[in-house]
């Protein structure tokens, strides 16, 4: 029976036929043949270290190129994340930028809008003080230079009928129109 290094609980008859053997006077002389199966225990024991050695080296690959992948692509969410919060602002300082722009164009229309309205209104207010101004010279004009009388005409006799009443003189406040048409000139 052979001692096993690796395994974690020795069993109790194991290690009392590993006591009394040492006890008994030393360990006996080995024989060729088990001299050879040790070596090739031991061989097969090497051999199976080092293919466990081999597992654990591939599985600690496997891990590290997994926490690697991993690691890239929490860094690419990471980047395509801080990629979509600088887009976002951009939109936002875009939008405001073209906003701005809007609001100085509406600022700049209505102050065109009221400069026009002002010289608008200061053309109407001109031509009515012109106007006004010229009325006020053809009053002057016509109280220094009065207009020349028309010459004097012939008085209009009308015949009226007796029945008919009223005036046929236009500014009298008893004017009948019927009369002015019946106007006989001679």
């Amino acid at each position: 029976m052979a001692f096993d290094y690796d395994a974690t609980d020795t069993p109790d008859e194991v290690v009392s036929a590993v006591a009394a053997e040492m006890s008994s006077g030393g360990l006996k002389e080995e024989s060729d043949e088990e001299r050879d199966k040790r070596f090739l225990a031991n061989q097969a024991w090497r051999e199976e270290q080092r293919r466990r050695d081999e597992q654990h080296r591939l599985a600690y690959q496997q891990e590290r190129k997994a926490k690697a992948e991993a690691d890239r692509r929490e860094a690419a969410i990471a980047a395509a994340a801080v990629r979509e919060q600088e887009q976002r602002k951009r939109s936002v300082r875009i939008e405001r930028d073209v906003r701005d722009r809007e609001l100085a164009n509406l600022r700049l229309q209505s102050a065109q809008q009221a400069a026009w309205q002002r010289h608008v209104e200061q053309a109407a207010h001109n031509a009515v003080a012109q106007q006004y101004r010229d009325t006020l010279m053809g009053e002057l004009e016509a109280l220094i230079n009065p207009p020349a009388s028309p010459p004097e005409s012939e008085p209009d006799v009308v015949y009226l009928d007796k029945d008919e009443m009223g005036s046929p003189h236009l500014g009298d406040p008893d004017f009948n129109p019927k009369l002015l048409t019946r106007i006989i000139r001679r």
